[in-house]
């Protein structure tokens, strides 16, 4: 089926482009909302993870806001508690909080 073979064709790509993608909280917003609607959560919040222990410090609220978002579809309301405390702290919203 064209379906199947155009999924693995974007998965991929997405993949060839990873570690480019891995340098920049947009592209991990990408990569995680693609690893979510792919039903992989646990990869969703893998990338999410691994940026933040990279680049602690070159963080948004889009980036906290859609990681809460896989932590709770994920069930993991400790870890998702914490981010959404951070986010409730934030002077400014945005199209994600």
């Amino acid at each position: 089926s064209n379906k199947m073979a155009d999924a693995q064709t974007l998965f991929n790509v997405i993949q060839s482009k990873r570690p480019f993608l891995m340098q920049d909280p947009n592209g991990v917003i990408g990569l995680n909302i693609f690893y979510m609607t792919i039903n992989k959560p646990d990869a969703a919040i893998d990338v999410v993870q691994k940026y933040l222990k990279l680049f602690p410090k070159n963080v948004t609220q889009d980036l906290f806001a859609i990681y809460l978002r896989s932590l709770i579809k994920r069930g993991k309301l400790d870890l998702a508690k914490q981010f959404y405390q951070a986010l409730l702290k934030a002077p400014d919203k945005n199209h994600y909080t």
